[in-house]
This record gives structure tokens, C-alpha cells and sequence, in this order.
């Protein structure tokens, strides 16, 4: 088993296939370490487009990649192929933030015609693990190169934005942790039911009457003393909202309450607004 460390640059276009905007791979680097984190071996290709599309300015200026690098190199058929006979069945892919996999999943799905990534069995996060072990709060996240230097690790001669040099310096930024006992509890397995949540297409029910919506999912209790609300009146829709005027038998008093449904891959999650028809202070309810 190795660690191979995997960095994507990638370039927003058109896809005539796809009929949409979407993020197509145009480089990646890779760089494999050993079970004791020694660097092994490295890989690194330019993605030849497979249809026509214009270079982001953005993206020439941030990656220093032009489209006569990308002619030069090999298509993304091929280059999944050579990824899978550089990543062994039983390696552990170390991504940088979820967007690598996800433009993976994505390139994989327009190109290949397959949502499965065929060389990623299973993967870790090595930024989040980076900011965790950092005591780095959620709402501060800091780029590859802060959490490089805050770990020390040597950026000399390295270009962000490289693909090689991005995995180099990711890699270099888990061989700086010492301790590294809980690096597997961060163990991400692609199995059927990674892809099964990760493809799901979370959505907003809009209807009172979707038998997904359940009584219980209905169920509203006062606020005061907890007696459950009758319903006084028809659901009203109004956008993602679904609305009605309730009242509390104990309480006599009325309320208008109202829900947001969405129906998620563990199933429906319920956003509930509850408003006091003499106090407009709102009590929200997960």
C-alpha cells in the first residue's frame, strides 16, 4: 500500500456533451510515497482537450498553462489509463479539499461516460486533516501554501498552481506532521454507496401533498407548553415555503408556521418557522 498524493488543475468551459458549464481536467500531478512517507515516485500530464474551448484568462495567469502545453498532451481517456496503472488497487489517494475528486467525478462521467473514478478506491482529505491537527477553525480555512509554511515545510523552487508542485508540497505537508496515528480514521471508501450519496441530487419539495412528507414531519408543537398545534387552515406555497395558520388548544393562541422540506440521500430534512400571530419573535427549528 502507498500514499500517493494527487493535485488537478482544471479550466470552466462549455461541454457540448454535458450541454452545461463544467470544470474539465487539464493537468495532474501525483506524487507516491511509500507506507513511511518517502517519496517513491511522481507523475504529472497535460490533459489534451477533446473538443474546442477557450482557456480562462484566470487560468493562463494563475496556472501559467497554454493551450499549446495542452495540445501536448494526451487525452483524458489516456490519462486515467495511465493513472490506473500508476495507482495500485489497494493505494490510498491523498486529495487537497474535496473539488480534485468532484472535477474527477465530473470528467469521468462526461468523458468516460461512467460516474465512478476507476484508479480512486479510496482517499483521505489531507486538508482537512492539515487544518484539524493546525486547530485551524472551520469558518478560517488557509491556503496550501500558509498551512505549508506554518508546518515548515521547504516551498523553495516550488510554483503553486503546478499540479507536481501542489501534490509535492501537499505531500510535504503530511510528512511534516509528526504524529500521524489518526491519519487512517480519515479513510474515505468509494464504494457504491459513496457514489450513491455523493451523486445524489438533493432537492426541494414543494408540494404538502408529496407523500414523502409524512404526518410526522407535520407534527408542530407550541412553543409555550408543547401541546401539538392544530391546523387551521390549507397549506399555502410561497417559493421553497410551506405555510399554514396553527393554533394550541391549551394556549388559545395562533400561530403561523411554516416549512422548508428537502429531501436529502438519508432522507427528508425539515426547516421549521414558527411566527406568533401577536409576537413577531420567530423560533426556528431544525
Amino acid at each position: 500500500m502507498n500514499f500517493i498524493s494527487m493535485d488537478l488543475e482544471w479550466n470552466n468551459a462549455y461541454v457540448p456533451s454535458e450541454e452545461r458549464l463544467m470544470n474539465i481536467a487539464i493537468a495532474v500531478g501525483a506524487v507516491k510515497m511509500d507506507e513511511d512517507f518517502n517519496i517513491i515516485d511522481t507523475f504529472f500530464t497535460y490533459i489534451r482537450p477533446a473538443h474546442r474551448y477557450k482557456l480562462r484568462n484566470d487560468v493562463k495567469t494563475l496556472t501559467g498553462i497554454t493551450p499549446e502545453m495542452l495540445n501536448g498532451g494526451i487525452t483524458y481517456k489516456n490519462t486515467v489509463k495511465a493513472l490506473c496503472k500508476f495507482v495500485e488497487p489497494d493505494d490510498i489517494l491523498l486529495f487537497w479539499g474535496g473539488s480534485d475528486m468532484a472535477v474527477l467525478i465530473e470528467n469521468c462521467h462526461a468523458y468516460l461516460h461512467t460516474d465512478k473514478v476507476p484508479f480512486v478506491n479510496q482517499f483521505i482529505d489531507i486538508m482537512a486533516y492539515c487544518n484539524t491537527k493546525l486547530k485551524i477553525p472551520k469558518n478560517h480555512q488557509l491556503s496550501l501554501t500558509a498551512i505549508a509554511e506554518k508546518l515548515g515545510v521547504n516551498i523553495d523552487n516550488i510554483n503553486a498552481h503546478d499540479a507536481l508542485d501542489d501534490s509535492l508540497m501537499a505531500a510535504g505537508c503530511l510528512q511534516a506532521i509528526e504524529d500521524k496515528s489518526d491519519l487512517m480514521s480519515k479513510l474515505v471508501i468509494c464504494d457504491d454507496e459513496y457514489y450513491a450519496r455523493r451523486n445524489f441530487r438533493k432537492r426541494k419539495i414543494t408540494n404538502p401533498s408529496d407523500p414523502l412528507i409524512t404526518p410526522e414531519l407535520m407534527t408542530v408543537n407550541c412553543p409555550i407548553c408543547h401541546t401539538p398545534l392544530i391546523r387551521k387552515d390549507s397549506f399555502r406555497v410561497n417559493n421553497y415555503n410551506i405555510f399554514a395558520k396553527h393554533h394550541c388548544t391549551s394556549c388559545k393562541k395562533d400561530y403561523f408556521v411554516g416549512f422548508v422540506f428537502t429531501e436529502t440521500y438519508d432522507g427528508v430534512k425539515r426547516y421549521m418557522t414558527i411566527r406568533s400571530w401577536k409576537n413577531p419573535e420567530n423560533k426556528n427549528e431544525e
